[in-house]
């Protein structure tokens, strides 16, 4: 299978004559697709989920955005850099440094920020899961066999990595701070209901025998 020239556009948008491009839409856009998606449940399940999870994502990216800034490059690395199909490159400020990469560390994420709560509460959705691992496939797919935006293996890993444990932080850092319940869970689950006792509470209970009371009782 040949590889797309390096600098020549890759005319994403020419779905006619590529049909396949549709494919490549959906993977090049996947950190849009999937923010978007996790970002609309304010709206279906009316609570601010989504919008904690598009404020802690636009925080992991400006971090990993100044630490790539930041670090030095070799000659090497800038040498491939300059090679990179413009098309790598299609989110502007946050991915002028370290884009290559990008894609996977959202994935990462948002996969780790979904999923782990799903996870520790033993109630996975397994669609959801099977989602995130199909955009990663993808991404790895076109990315790095097809079109070569990625360099090498170690960069994959770097970005899932990173993308991972940012996400694992946060939602460790909500459940530390008893706030678990503004997470995500299986909300297609016929056990999704997540209880959460906020005060000690007492009841008094009646004991009765053939219709007479006999005693209470303090739980």
């Amino acid at each position: 299978m040949a590889i797309e020239n390096e600098l020549r556009p890759l005319d994403l948008f020419n779905l006619v004559d590529k049909p396949l491009n549709i494919f490549y839409l959906i993977v090049f856009y996947s950190p849009l697709i999937i923010s978007f998606v996790i970002f609309s449940s304010v709206f279906v399940y009316q609570n601010l989920k989504g919008v904690y999870y598009l404020f802690f994502l636009l925080v992991s990216i400006t971090i990993r955005s100044f630490y790539l800034k930041n670090s030095t490059k070799s000659d090497e690395y800038k040498e491939w850099e300059q090679k990179l199909n413009p098309d790598c490159n299609m989110y502007g400020r946050f991915t002028n440094y370290g884009h290559s990469g990008f894609n996977l560390f959202v994935i990462a994420f948002s996969f780790m920020y979904v999923c782990l709560p799903m996870m520790i509460n033993k109630d996975i959705n397994y669609l959801v899961f099977g989602v995130f691992l199909l955009f990663i496939g993808g991404e790895i797919g076109v990315k790095y066999l097809r079109i070569k935006c990625i360099k090498d293996v170690k960069q994959i890993l770097s970005n899932i990595s990173t993308g991972a444990l940012f996400g694992t932080l946060i939602v460790l850092i909500f459940y530390s701070l008893g706030l678990s319940d503004k997470l995500f869970f299986n909300e297609l689950s016929s056990n999704n209901e997540i209880c959460k006792a906020q005060t000690k509470q007492k009841f008094k209970c009646t004991v009765s025998n053939n219709g007479q009371v006999v005693g209470t009782v303090m739980k």
